[in-house]
């Protein structure tokens, strides 16, 4: 539900500075989420996931500008696919926090 999505992103948020890589981020959003068994770790397979979603659902993304700063272009990769997802899906609204 909503306030499970929301306290996963709190607790994914608090682990922020140990998302220092492209795999350990994809891993993490994988067990915060909770993606199906055939969620395949990349960025077209978290739009797919995101696009799925049937419930108004808000995500929020806390910390983002230190991933930023850890991933760089990847983390620019990520906001581009989870943005794209969001104009697809009318019950998903995603913040960049």
């Amino acid at each position: 539900d909503d306030a499970t999505l929301y306290f996963l992103f709190v607790k994914l948020a608090a682990r922020a500075k140990q998302l220092d890589d492209p795999a350990t981020w994809k891993k993490a959003m994988e067990d915060a989420l909770g993606f199906p068994s055939w969620y395949g770790r990349n960025l077209d397979a978290l739009h797919d996931c995101l696009t799925e979603v049937f419930d108004n659902t808000q995500l929020i993304l806390r910390n983002w500008c230190f991933l930023e700063e850890k991933l760089g272009a990847y983390a620019a990769a990520i906001r581009r696919a989870m943005t794209h997802a969001e104009k697809e899906n009318p019950c998903v609204e995603i913040y960049f926090d």
